[in-house]
């Protein structure tokens, strides 16, 4: 996003690089970041590239602010970390 500055992320299980996701496992997805100025919480998805091709992390319809630490609204200045659980697709590629 240009809204926040990305500081760190860190998927796993992830014992090799690249690291190697299995379809229908769960993995944990935890990214840290800044926000310089005030941001609405209103991400839908994730989207990432690979040796595979883009990939895509969608997140559910319900709260996104769930997902946050600390909790919505993001405001200025501050760090967050969104850690998110998400199952591999099993049609992923």
């Amino acid at each position: 996003s240009v809204d926040v500055s990305v500081i760190r992320l860190t998927l796993s299980p992830c014992n090799s690089e690249p690291c190697i996701l299995v379809r229908g496992k769960t993995v944990r997805l935890e990214i840290e970041f800044a926000a310089p100025r005030d941001v609405r919480a209103e991400i839908q998805e994730i989207r990432g590239s690979s040796g595979q091709g883009p990939q895509l992390i969608q997140f559910p319809e319900d709260d996104i602010c769930a997902y946050w630490f600390p909790p919505c609204p993001i405001k200025a200045k501050k760090f967050y970390a969104l850690l998110y659980r998400p199952r591999v697709n099993v049609n992923s590629k």
